[in-house]
């Protein structure tokens, strides 16, 4: 994790000068790169506001995250190494599901080196296989991410362009559907048997983050949050709550922002998210080529993982990456 660490400094740190090298010495950047600097600066001061004891420094994350993400899109060599970095990673150091090889890193990497590959044939095997691992295996997101990937690369057009809009909203869609079964569920209107401890641990958190959001607008929750989550599912009979050194992580980069940071720094990430992904499929969904559809489909991956994985290291980088040599590939699909 230190190695991850350390590229993530340097890639950060070489975002940062790659962006004051574009604005020249005149200083005059655009109003998105203003507008991200402000939510940078904003979650920044928040941060050190409400910095204690408990704080994971998520606020200094984020706009390591942003650096990562705008050096990723314009330099697509920078992503590849990181997105090794992360396979290698996560294959030497992961263990059960986790170890799960992730083939639409490997997909990506394919339709960028070899741009004459049949593109869609490409992800659609791919996205089989890694579904098939992921169902072996049991990891949630796999799965999630094969169904909708596969929907939108095999589906005809009518289809997949309703799925490929739908992509900016899958943290929406995942939410509401974790809310609605767990209330469902303690209200005994759907039997314990049909979860798993870990389907309930997750929706658990879901449901009490989004229940205690309007009481932290401008402060997280953090242990606060971890003793009202055991409360809501003492009468489960689970007793697998995950743990990490800093209490239960709802294993969602905004909702474990909204418990380091608040309900406000969240919101703006989550609209900064959205904005990003809803920008990149609006910007491209016009092209017809199976190329931009084997990308779109590929899209849905950081995506997910941003919808239901923890903000680790390893997994903002992926993120940043994925997402930095997507546009990169579709944009010069665009211009050529």
């Amino acid at each position: 994790m230190i190695v991850l660490n350390i590229i993530e400094f340097i890639a950060a740190a070489l975002g940062l000068g790659y962006f004051i090298l574009r604005t020249g010495s005149h200083f005059v950047i655009g109003r998105t790169a203003f507008a991200l600097a402000v939510a940078c600066l904003f979650t920044v001061v928040m941060g050190f506001v409400n910095y204690d004891n408990e704080s994971r420094w998520l606020f200094i994350k984020v706009v390591l995250f942003v650096l990562v993400t705008a050096l990723s899109v314009r330099r697509p060599q920078f992503s590849i190494l990181i997105l090794i970095a992360v396979v290698l990673f996560q294959v030497s150091t992961s263990e059960g599901k986790s170890a799960t090889f992730p083939l639409p890193i490997l997909a990506l990497l394919t339709i960028y080196i070899f741009p004459r590959i049949k593109a869609l044939y490409s992800v659609i095997i791919f996205t089989l296989a890694f579904l098939i691992l992921s169902l072996s295996s049991g990891l949630r997101s796999g799965v999630v991410f094969g169904l909708i990937a596969i929907s939108i690369a095999a589906l005809p057009p009518v289809v997949n362009k309703g799925l490929v809009r739908l992509i900016p909203h899958i943290m929406f869609i995942y939410i509401a559907v974790m809310v609605s079964a767990f209330a469902l569920f303690i209200a005994d209107f759907m039997p314990q048997s049909f979860f798993t401890a870990s389907n309930i641990e997750r929706s658990s958190m879901i449901f009490r983050a989004v229940t205690m959001s309007p009481e932290y607008i401008f402060k997280g929750p953090r242990l606060t949050f971890d003793s009202s989550v055991s409360e809501v599912i003492d009468d489960t009979g689970v007793t697998s709550l995950y743990e990490s050194d800093y209490g239960v992580d709802p294993h969602n980069f905004i909702l474990s922002l909204w418990k380091d940071e608040g309900g406000l720094v969240a919101l703006i990430w989550l609209i900064v998210f959205v904005r990003l992904m809803s920008f990149i499929v609006n910007k491209h969904s016009t092209d017809a080529s199976t190329r931009t559809l084997a990308v779109m489909a590929l899209l849905v991956y950081p995506v997910v993982h941003f919808t239901l994985s923890p903000p680790s290291t390893d997994n903002r980088l992926m993120i940043a990456a994925f997402i930095g040599l997507s546009y990169y590939i579709l944009d010069k699909r665009r211009h050529s």
